[in-house]
């Protein structure tokens, strides 16, 4: 074999290899998002965004890596207040997003140098007048490899666009509706009373209505803003307590037509 044929078929070797190794990791870092923003928000909507985040630490490198940084910062600062989660989940969302753009480009960018080097390779061969079939096999498919990365290259940040108009607000929405948990307090002794009734729904009172404003008598929770409020019935019948099914929040009040 001539050396200027063993030179073309090593360099179409060479540049096909790094066209193929580099599509393979555009293609595993690739997560589609009318998939994968779906599975995401079914977990936010069920308050349980630290899942949310194991789901997006199995897709390194895609889009899920920045959901995942803003899920963890959210986490991280304890708060249920809206400003100070957008706060903090847009920067970590942003500044991750950013360095996987720009590993995206390294990788395009090694993909067209191995498409250059396999053309060089048969623009080779071509120069002396034979190209074997392996050759044209080698540049069509480094051409067809170009052409596919091409059209994928703006993929990744429609993706992160998509998820930052859909999932960050999701994000803050789970975090901000979590269900805080009930105060731990002295067991008290045992003692035997009736079983309390609940009803629910309560009947939201009028605006007008001084003692319902700001109270669970208002159907609306003023801690949570939940709108699920139920009705106990105490063992004396002169009195019973609303309690909030988002968070637990309890007032009590008296009926005062029964009172002496």
């Amino acid at each position: 074999m001539e050396p200027g044929l063993v030179a073309s078929y090593a360099l179409a070797i060479g540049g096909l290899a790094m066209v193929a190794w580099s599509g393979w990791l555009l293609n595993t870092a690739n997560v589609n998002h009318k998939i994968g923003n779906p599975a995401l928000q079914r977990l936010f909507k069920a308050n349980n965004p630290s899942r949310a985040g194991k789901l997006c630490a199995c897709a390194p490198f895609s889009y899920f890596t920045a959901v995942g940084a803003a899920i963890e910062v959210a986490l991280a600062t304890t708060s249920r207040d809206r400003v100070t989660l957008a706060a903090v989940i847009d920067p970590a969302f942003t500044a991750k997003a950013d360095e996987i753009i720009a590993r995206w480009r390294r990788v395009l960018e090694r993909a067209v140098l191995g498409g250059a080097v396999t053309l060089t390779g048969v623009g080779l061969a071509i120069s002396d007048r034979f190209v074997p079939v392996p050759l044209y096999i080698a540049g069509g498919i480094t051409v067809v490899a170009l052409a596919w990365l091409g059209l994928r290259r703006n993929s990744l940040s429609v993706s992160l666009e998509v998820a930052r108009l859909e999932l960050l607000p999701a994000l803050i929405s789970s975090i901000v509706h979590v269900p805080a948990p009930a105060a731990a307090g002295p067991s008290p002794s045992p003692v035997a009373v009736p079983a309390p009734k609940v009803t629910s729904p309560v009947t939201p009172v009028s605006s007008a209505d001084p003692v319902g404003v700001n109270s669970l008598r208002s159907g609306r929770c003023p801690l949570c803003e939940h709108t699920t409020i139920s009705r106990v019935e105490g063992a004396d019948e002169r009195f019973h307590t609303l309690v909030c099914r988002g968070c637990g929040h309890a007032q009590q009040f008296a009926d005062l037509t029964k009172l002496d």
